[in-house]
């Protein structure tokens, strides 16, 4: 049974640590559109199959830093933030840790001044729009979306491969 994050450490595009922060993954939604009339009792809202909406990314940092302004450089950046997860495995009684990936590139769309209060932190948040996003567990992709190059993938298909041949990219 997974219980939680014991720790995760997230890297630049120069595979710099940054500073503490805290990482919100983005949610992937489907692109849709509304199906209707005969046929049809009613509407349908019709996911395409692997193209997704925006996706975007939440760092939070507790102060002010460098690395911050420098990542809101208006350019494609990377991350690579890596975890570790706890798991109770039942069998032996034991506590077994997994590690955690998310790989991401980007594009920097936001980043607020955060608060200024004593003793606290300022959490300053900071907002990417993502062109690629891969999450990997235990060694494995569980997904894996590429915008520009039509890859979906989940748990190791790829619900674009014909996209892709049909255009003439593979």
């Amino acid at each position: 049974m997974q219980e939680r994050i014991t720790g995760f450490k997230a890297y630049n595009d120069n595979k710099e640590l940054l500073g503490v922060v805290d990482v919100t993954p983005p949610a992937i939604e489907a692109m849709t559109d509304t199906v209707s009339g005969a046929g049809v009792a009613g509407e349908i809202d019709s996911p395409t199959a692997g193209l997704t909406g925006s996706m975007t990314l939440g760092v939070t940092w507790r102060t002010v830093e460098k690395q911050a302004e420098a990542l809101n450089a208006p350019k494609l950046h990377e991350l690579d933030v890596r975890g570790s997860i706890q798991k109770f495995d039942k069998g032996s009684g034991k506590y077994v840790h997994i590690p955690l990936r998310y790989f991401i590139k980007g594009t920097p769309k936001s980043i607020d001044g955060g608060k200024l209060e004593t003793s606290a932190s300022m959490d300053i948040s900071q907002e990417w729009e993502l062109i690629y996003f891969k999450k990997e567990l235990d060694g494995q992709a569980q997904i894996e979306v590429d915008k520009f190059n039509y890859i979906y993938k989940i748990n190791g298909i790829d619900y674009l491969s014909e996209v892709r041949k049909n255009l003439g990219m593979e």
